[in-house]
């Protein structure tokens, strides 16, 4: 993000959403707490991590692609005021490292959508498999999709053309031009 930002870009970090259910857990406090500030910006990039009363957890029925797919709908205040409030309603790149936050795509104008996998999610425990098909999902609409691994090449089915590996997702020599 620090990367982006440095080349000139206006960068706004989402991060997985906290919820209700992290109340009661004491670890998780802090979390929370920067859950509830709202946007922070830190060397010119703003970051947020929402507050969802929906839960997308390993709790039935909380663990399926139905609540995955609109439990960003249920932050307060509503993710999609405050990406307009700071101009990020539309974009030219929407770039999603978390499957979880697919409802992004509904909600942010983008004119390229960059996918960037990670990890293997088919070794997610069996109360998450659903994140799987989100991002199917995501790899679907992807007019890009950057893996960090060349196992990760098992994910491009149907969409193989816009599939490209980078170590550690970023082209270092591209960055540092």
């Amino acid at each position: 993000a620090e990367l982006f930002e440095k080349a000139g870009h206006r960068v706004f970090w989402i991060s997985r959403p906290a919820s209700v259910l992290n109340l009661f857990q004491p670890h998780y406090g802090p979390w929370v707490q920067g859950a509830l500030r709202g946007v922070k910006k830190t060397r010119g990039v703003l970051s947020l991590t929402p507050f969802t009363f929906l839960p997308y957890i390993r709790i039935f029925p909380f663990n399926t692609a139905f609540v995955g797919k609109h439990y960003l709908r249920f932050c307060i205040p509503p993710i999609d005021s405050i990406l307009k409030s700071h101009s990020f309603d539309t974009v030219d790149v929407l770039i999603i490292s978390d499957p979880s936050l697919l409802y992004l795509t509904n909600i942010v104008h983008y004119k390229t959508l960059v996918v960037r996998i990670v990890d293997d999610l088919a070794g997610v425990p069996q109360q998450m498999r659903s994140i799987l098909a989100l991002q199917h999902i995501l790899i679907q609409k992807a007019d890009h999709v950057f893996v960090t691994s060349k196992e990760l090449f098992k994910y491009a089915t149907s969409n193989k053309e816009v599939f490209r590996y980078f170590p550690n997702a970023v082209d270092f020599e591209y960055f540092t031009k």
